[in-house]
């Protein structure tokens, strides 16, 4: 008896040894089976390629069928779809752009008057703690030619 088959099926059928038995429930040779569908690497790989595997004449694709008209709508769908995303994805990566240059334009605007403003104070007061006469005039004048 052959081991994963019930019980029902005879132990050998009538003018076929079991060797034969064995050999006909086998595997078609050109690769394992498909599990799926139940045909051949070899056979399966023939669909694929638009070729009956029996005339061995080549299968014209359906509407839906595999490179049918339906198929290729939907790729030029879907290849359109990438394009517009693609393009939209463009336009937000330009406003983030223009959004980065107009902070860094602002912050160094920020850093440059601060800067300015406490290098005004820290002169003003060393030449007023110094006791100089006119303090305020020299001051203004050490930071015309030093501010950024």
């Amino acid at each position: 008896m052959i081991s994963g088959y019930s019980s029902i099926m005879p132990d050998a059928m009538p003018g076929m040894g079991t060797t034969a038995m064995n050999a006909a429930m086998a595997p078609v040779s050109g690769g394992a089976t498909n599990m799926a569908s139940g045909l051949s690497g070899q056979t399966q790989g023939l669909i694929n390629n638009n070729i009956n595997p029996i005339t061995g004449a080549s299968i014209k694709p359906g509407f839906f069928g595999q490179g049918g008209m339906a198929q290729m709508g939907i790729s030029a769908i879907s290849t359109l779809g990438s394009l517009w995303s693609s393009f939209q994805q463009n336009k937000i990566a330009k406003k983030s752009l223009a959004l980065q240059e107009r902070t860094f334009e602002t912050n160094l605007k920020n850093q440059t008057t601060s800067y300015n403003t406490e290098l005004r104070d820290r002169v003003e007061n060393r030449y007023r703690s110094e006791g100089r006469e006119d303090y305020q005039k020299q001051a203004d004048s050490y930071v015309e030619s030093n501010k950024l």
